[in-house]
């Protein structure tokens, strides 16, 4: 349908994803439901990333082996975004982390910019995080963000749990060349432009105040 959505599908992240939906489920067991599909994402998202062969030592002899090549920058649209930059760390360690502060206005439902902090971009693989990918407006300003640093859509790589075909169908207009990865396409945005079936607000959830 879509021609740069890549939907996970698997067991554990269905059975994930049922539990971050649940109205009942507690603040610590949303956290770990969210960082666990952050984990399942990233290692979507790097399963085809440049790589480069060096030599090692095993026990026994030496041989080659693979490492992932050239340098990764994680960029999280505030606030949501922060509960999936751990999933991240855990395999990239190493990378940079830039910052995008993305607040929607409830009436508009537009995203405005109140925070910035973002290192030269070029020639960097770059992964978006935001759990939830609503009228996509927040990601395309934020896409423009880094393209004033430096960055090539091709590099860049959009991370969600959740997206509405109204947001994906927006970026796909604005970017065509972007890549999204989510665990789930969602039906719709309701008249205040929430998803549904959605799981609530998410970063008011991973913050436990809700």
């Amino acid at each position: 349908m879509y021609s740069n959505l890549t939907i996970i599908h698997n067991s554990l992240a269905e059975n994930l994803l049922g539990i971050l939906r649940n109205k009942d489920t507690s603040a610590s067991d949303f956290r770990m439901a969210l960082d666990r599909l952050g984990h399942i994402l990233v290692i979507e998202a790097l399963k085809n990333s440049p790589t480069e062969t060096i030599e090692i030592e095993t026990l026994l002899e030496k041989t080659e082996a693979k490492k992932l090549k050239g340098e990764t920058v994680i960029i999280p649209i505030l606030r949501a975004g922060l509960s999936m930059l751990s999933a991240c760390l855990y395999f990239l360690p190493n990378a940079q982390i830039g910052f995008i502060g993305q607040k929607r206005d409830e009436e508009t439902a537009l995203a405005q910019e109140y925070y910035r902090n973002l290192p030269d971009l070029k020639n960097k693989e770059i992964l978006i995080i935001d759990p939830v990918l609503a009228t996509g407006g927040s990601a395309i300003a934020t896409i423009k963000a880094l393209l004033e640093k430096n960055a090539s859509v091709e590099q860049i790589k959009l991370l969600c749990i959740l997206a509405a075909p109204e947001g994906v169908k927006a970026l796909e207009l604005n970017f065509p060349d972007l890549q999204i990865i989510t665990v789930s396409l969602e039906r719709e945005l309701n008249e205040k432009k929430y998803i549904l079936p959605g799981l609530g607000d998410a970063g008011d959830l991973w913050a436990g105040l809700s």
